[in-house]
């Protein structure tokens, strides 16, 4: 059975704070259809039943194939609460993960928020990893205008680091001039994309992926273009003062929709960096995630250790 690693669900306390506290966050309601969550009116997600119902993968036959599915709370995580509420989102996210897990012991893991700006944050990922034991984090690419090398955060990924923490490191709402993003749905198809490229790449020429090497970060949607514009970082990095070279312990998840880009970056990174993943409930269809990855033609040992091996030995 598949370990999904990138999959998503609002907690119902989760939602009533985002819409009491959500600062430019929103949910839309309209008279038909399912309310959708949105950023200065651009639709970001629908939340369908999915969205927030735990169980409903467990129903869906495009899931059917995925045997254990890593939970994480999506865009817009806790960052758009005030310090003080985000901590206390954090808790209440971390501790229904919790829950969840609990309820489905052999089908369901999480990932823990962190308040990036909040107080006690080094004290939630121990309280995370070790009174609620979860398995890793999700953090986003930015938090509001600020990047994730951003000295104040460095106390976070000393301590994650320490741990020898997994990362989901989730795209973000690029905040910074998103707003041409609003037509088309460009925000999905592109918007995240661009986020966690420009993400990796400039943490990578700032030496923060070294700095950092004892955490081992999954990068979603195959890394954005991260690895299709790494011929261009390595020409350019005289510019920067560390050389381009990321740590190790970097993976990528196979959001990519083509065999062909499947291939290639196995070819680039090796099998043993790839991650099954199928962004339910929002992508969400793990067929058709598979079939790419089959259509790849790696062969057998390269799909188990895609579908799960790699998984296994991050998660356990």
């Amino acid at each position: 059975m598949l370990v999904d690693v990138h999959t998503h669900c609002y907690s119902h306390q989760y939602l009533a704070l985002l819409e009491n506290h959500g600062g430019e966050y929103r949910i839309a309601r309209a008279p038909a259809g399912p309310p959708r969550l949105t950023w200065r009116g651009i639709p970001v997600v629908t939340l369908h039943p999915a969205t927030y119902d735990i169980a409903v993968r467990f129903r869906d036959p495009r899931q059917a194939r995925v045997g254990l599915h890593l939970i994480s709370t999506t865009v817009p995580n806790v960052y758009p609460f005030p310090p003080a509420i985000q901590e206390q989102a954090a808790r209440l996210v971390n501790d229904e993960l919790a829950r969840w897990r609990d309820a489905y012991p052999d089908r369901v893991r999480g990932l823990a928020s962190l308040p990036m700006d909040g107080g006690g944050t080094v004290a939630e990922v121990d309280r995370a990893l070790d009174a609620l034991g979860l398995s890793g984090f999700v953090i986003g690419t930015h938090v509001g205008q600020r990047d994730l090398d951003d000295p104040a955060y460095a106390p976070i990924f000393r301590r994650l680091h320490d741990r020898g923490a997994t990362v989901l490191l989730h795209p973000m709402v690029p905040t910074r001039g998103g707003e041409h993003l609003r037509d088309h749905d460009l925000l999905s198809l592109v918007g995240f994309i661009g986020a966690i490229t420009e993400s990796v790449v400039r943490l990578t020429l700032t030496g923060f992926f070294r700095r950092y090497g004892n955490i081992r970060f999954i990068l979603p949607q195959m890394g954005g273009a991260a690895l299709w514009v790494g011929g261009r970082v390595r020409f350019g990095w005289p510019a920067s003062a560390v050389a381009p070279d990321p740590a190790p312990e970097l993976f990528y998840d196979t959001l990519a929709f083509q065999p062909q880009a499947i291939a290639a970056a196995a070819q680039m990174v090796g099998a043993g960096h790839l991650l099954f993943a199928s962004d339910y409930p929002h992508l969400g269809d793990a067929e058709a995630v598979w079939s790419h990855i089959a259509q790849a033609n790696l062969g057998p040992d390269a799909e188990e250790a895609i579908g799960w091996r790699n998984a296994h030995r991050l998660f356990g």
